[in-house]
């Protein structure tokens, strides 16, 4: 509830996007919060991995990053939005992981989400 309307807002017909980048917009921020969700209960920290807490600062600077990206330079096809939030994932949630493990799971969580 708190970053659909800003969703809603970056990504408007009034911003030029086309319709298939509006329909995929509309899914940006169920996917990060599952992709969270499941981070969260998967990863649980340790103490070797105590920064292994994911949480709404997280959602927030991924949502961050795509709205950094112009919508009417970039963002042209709903492949591209989705490639922008998976680079996005990556960035935020996937650098902090320190084993390949780690990074295997959280791979096959962002594929499901």
């Amino acid at each position: 509830q708190i970053f659909g309307p800003m969703i809603r807002a970056h990504f408007s017909p009034e911003s030029g996007a086309p319709p298939d980048v509006l329909a995929a917009s509309e899914k940006l921020t169920s996917m990060t919060v599952l992709l969270c969700q499941a981070l969260k209960q998967k990863l649980v920290p340790t103490p070797t991995k105590f920064h292994y807490s994911f949480g709404l600062r997280d959602i927030a600077r991924v949502l961050q990053g795509i709205f950094t990206c112009p919508v009417l330079e970039v963002l042209e096809s709903e492949g591209v939005v989705a490639s922008l939030w998976a680079h996005e994932c990556l960035r935020v949630f996937a650098d902090r992981l320190v084993d390949q493990a780690d990074k295997t799971l959280f791979a096959s969580v962002m594929h499901k989400a």
